[in-house]
């Protein structure tokens, strides 16, 4: 009788455990390919390499577009800036030389370090549009807005433009 209960409750615990590493096994890395953010609204476009979803995250919704067929590409992240060193006076970037209009040679470290100091001196994003190309960030402060586009070796200043910022929902189904 005893081996037949040793026998029963090993069974049992095989089959719990077999459960437990399999939803863990399920689990797969979340990469956002694509991303819409303003104070209101909240969308992103990733990917778990098996199929490719659009979330609505203020709603914490989401839905299933496509198996996902083509390359990954992630969204382009800025670095985590220590906010105790010295940040560069967002004023004295209007002093370099411009390579193109509006536009300057700047690597991702330094345009963190920018986007933080504008913050710092208080600028507020108020939207971020972003993929793998570049990241769109609107700012406000005293009722002027500007727009800062980062891209991978390059950044791209827009002073006193219009409050009037792009549709997020528009930006998330666009190619999607």
């Amino acid at each position: 009788m005893k081996t037949k209960q040793l026998l029963i409750l090993f069974c049992s615990i095989l089959i719990l455990t077999s459960c437990k590493s399999k939803e863990i096994g399920d689990t797969s890395p979340k990469i956002v390919m694509k991303e819409a953010k303003t104070i209101e609204e909240h969308y992103t476009i990733y990917t778990d390499g098996e199929n490719i979803y659009l979330q609505d995250v203020k709603n914490n919704s989401t839905k299933v577009l496509r198996k996902c067929l083509e390359t990954i590409k992630e969204i382009l992240l800025l670095p985590k800036i220590d906010e105790n060193i010295d940040l560069p006076n967002p004023e004295d970037l209007m002093k370099q030389d411009e390579v193109t209009p509006f536009t300057y040679e700047m690597s991702l470290e330094s345009s963190a370090k920018y986007v933080l100091a504008l913050q710092n001196n208080g600028w507020s994003i108020v939207a971020q549009y972003a993929n793998y190309l570049y990241r769109d960030m609107y700012f406000m402060k005293d009722q002027r807005y500007m727009r800062v586009i980062v891209l991978e070796n390059k950044l791209k200043v827009f002073q006193d433009i219009g409050g009037e910022l792009p549709n997020p929902q528009l930006y998330i189904n666009e190619n999607k």
